[in-house]
C-alpha cells in the first residue's frame, strides 16, 4: 500500500503518491525543477550547485549533493505547483491505488463496510 496525498479543485479530485525519493529527481535534479515549472527552485539549487563548485567540492560531488537535496524536497515542489494551479491539499491516506484513496477521503469509514 501507498501514502496518497488527495487534492481538490471545482469538485474533482486527485491522488498523487508520496514518494521519499523520486529518482527522475536524484538523476536530472535542476532539470527536472525546470521541467516542473519551479524556477525559482531551480534558480536556487543551480546558484548552490555553483557555489558548492567554487567552494572548492569537485563539481561530481556538488551535483550529487545538490540532486539529492532536490530529490528530497520533490514533494514541496509539487505541491506548491498543485497549489499555484488551484488544486487545494484535503489530507493524506494509506490505500491501494489514487481511486481508493480518494474514496477514503470522501467516506473514511469506507474500508469498513462491506461491498
Amino acid at each position: 500500500m501507498a501514502v496518497y496525498r488527495v487534492y481538490r479543485r471545482e469538485g474533482h479530485y486527485k491522488a498523487v503518491p508520496i514518494r521519499l525519493i523520486d529518482f527522475r529527481a536524484l538523476l536530472l535534479g535542476p532539470i527536472w525543477l525546470v521541467f516542473q515549472r519551479a524556477y525559482l527552485e531551480a534558480l536556487a539549487t543551480f546558484i548552490l550547485l555553483i557555489g558548492l563548485w567554487g567552494c572548492g567540492l569537485p563539481l561530481f560531488v556538488a551535483i550529487v549533493v545538490v540532486n539529492m537535496l532536490v530529490s528530497y524536497i520533490n514533494l514541496v515542489v509539487l505541491d506548491s505547483r498543485l497549489q499555484r494551479s488551484g488544486w487545494d491539499y484535503i489530507s493524506s491516506v494509506e490505500a491501494e491505488d489514487p481511486q481508493k484513496a480518494i474514496k477514503l477521503v470522501l467516506d473514511p469509514f469506507w474500508s469498513f463496510k462491506k461491498e
